[in-house]
């Protein structure tokens, strides 16, 4: 019988970063890294260069034209934010 490993949660700097599915929570990253009020996730989400990466990635990845699978927003409930899938997050880094 194969014993399941448990992953360890994600932390920065001493904070948890939540996870949903395969996504990571930008906002949690965002306050990881110390909350630059000029660096909010809905600031750079409205940046016209962003719309454009984010279109992108939804062409190469197959996802919805309005990325809603790249990006996706929660509000209110639980654990809101702004959510990333994990694989896009590499390509994210790189701007």
């Amino acid at each position: 019988m194969t014993k399941l490993t448990k992953i360890p949660a994600l932390t920065y700097n001493g904070l948890l970063i939540h996870e949903k599915g395969e996504k990571l929570c930008l906002t949690d990253m965002w306050r990881a890294a110390g909350s630059n009020e000029t660096q909010r996730p809905n600031d750079w989400l409205n940046q016209e260069g962003t719309k454009t990466f984010v279109e992108y990635l939804a062409e190469n990845l197959n996802a919805s034209k309005n990325g809603n699978e790249v990006i996706q927003t929660v509000r209110g409930g639980k654990n809101p934010g702004t959510l990333a899938d994990s694989l896009d997050l590499r390509e994210i880094s790189l701007t």
